[in-house]
């Protein structure tokens, strides 16, 4: 270790004789055996998973049996100065060999801070034998899961790396075959490794396509492409069932694949990475590039005389419920209003898209040559009885295109110059 610099994980003897906890209460007392670290990492644990090695005396001595180590024994655990008591299980419950390692996890009686690739020393509760060595494979146990197969197979890649920070590649890759996606804020801060060994890591892997980096996570290429094509097919499916949306909702594709989204930034980073695979994106829709929405063969007829209907009188429509007589209507009138042919101007009002661009343009022309003009001369240059003039001008003030002064109404901000 050079003078005055210790690695990540390292232990050091500290003289904290005068610490302030940067507050007026009193601080709290520093013992022997605890750790002080930086924030952000994850806490104590009383669970560990381990790679556990006989001690090379115990290895064909007559007589050791009684202190080989077996599955649910209780051992001594030493870590650093942390003398801590804990209970050794051992995966498939058989008690390893005497030249042996062994996958196993260690439970403690209490909680401690250990960090992964942590190199523990074994020995039997009296502290007279040291039975074995176990270094840290994942330092944040469960106790429930500790045998599935996705946890083994991690345990196992760990197991056969080196020891050493040249191991710190097949760690990143564990861990996202384990979880699938993680996020890099903070990713393996409780190992051995640095923050630059970490990044580095992640970047080398990114390069020979092992990982996917995004400006916040880190993902398993083959969890990553299920990812998007579940979704590319949830759109698709769209596509096929409702050709006459636009695309498929934002909210509608985020509930198809909630169960798959482990972390709140995972569907934005999805999204991003559908736009640069032939899918386009607004606020509200996605849609692959290719779509076109179209009334399927069921609606066209129902389309036809919602078209028909609202250019007959286009400045005075009827209303939306005549408009809309049956289910097929309602959902032809929906699609013109989508694909921009027909625009809602109120909760019962639509116009013809036309109709409505020239509305506009009439009332923006009387505020520019007037000044100002009052419901009644908006309604009279717009050609449009009250019922439509009323939630038209709402509609243009809450756009900015129009603003409201008490009974009369000025160009807004947004009007065109």
């Amino acid at each position: 270790m050079t003078a005055g610099v210790v690695q990540p994980g390292g232990w050091v003897i500290a003289c904290l004789a005068n610490l302030d906890p940067g507050s007026s209460s009193p601080p709290a007392p520093v013992v022997r055996g605890e750790v002080v670290t930086v924030a952000g990492l994850e806490g104590a644990t009383d669970t560990v998973d381990v790679l556990v090695e006989p001690s090379a005396w115990l290895v064909g001595a007559a007589g050791s049996r009684a202190l080989q180590l077996k599955d649910r024994s209780r051992i001594r655990v030493l870590a650093g100065p942390s003398d801590l008591l804990a209970t050794l299980f051992l995966h498939a419950a058989r008690a390893p060999e005497s030249s042996q390692r062994r996958l196993a996890q260690l439970r403690l009686d209490k909680p401690a801070f250990l960090f992964g690739n942590d190199q523990l020393i074994l020995g039997d509760t009296s502290g007279q034998a040291v039975l074995g060595t176990a270094r840290v494979l994942d330092p944040q146990g469960d106790r429930k899961h500790w045998q599935q197969k996705a946890q083994l197979a991690l345990l196992e890649a760990r197991a056969d790396a080196p020891s050493d920070a040249g191991c710190v590649a097949v760690w990143v890759q564990s861990a996202l075959a384990r979880h699938g996606i993680v996020g890099r804020e903070g990713f393996l801060n409780a190992s051995s490794f640095s923050a630059g060994e970490i990044r580095a890591a992640l970047e080398q892997l990114a390069v020979e396509d092992r990982v996917v980096l995004t400006p916040d996570l880190a993902a398993d290429p083959i969890w990553w492409r299920g990812l998007l094509a579940r979704a590319a097919e949830a759109v698709d499916r769209a596509h096929r069932i409702h050709p006459e949306w636009v695309g498929l909702p934002l909210g509608d594709l985020h509930a198809r694949i909630q169960d798959a989204l482990p972390l709140p930034e995972t569907f934005e980073a999805m999204l991003t990475a559908l736009g640069k695979g032939g899918f386009v994106r607004d606020s509200e829709f996605i849609r692959r590039a290719s779509h076109r929405a179209h009334l399927p063969p069921r609606l066209e007829a129902a389309g036809a005389w919602v078209r028909q209907v609202l250019t007959e009188q286009p400045c005075e429509p009827p209303s939306r419920k005549d408009l809309t007589p049956d289910a097929d209507a309602a959902r032809a009138l929906q699609f013109l209003i989508e694909t921009g042919e027909a625009v809602e101007v109120g909760p019962d009002q639509v116009l013809d898209a036309r109709a409505y661009r020239q509305a506009v343009e009439r009332i923006v022309e009387c505020l520019r040559q007037q000044g100002q003009a009052t419901l009644s001369e908006l309604r009279q240059r717009a050609g449009c009885p009250r019922r439509i003039i009323v939630p038209l001008c709402e509609k243009l003030d809450q756009e900015g295109l129009t603003r409201r002064e008490g009974d009369v109404r000025r160009l807004g901000p947004a009007a065109p110059s």
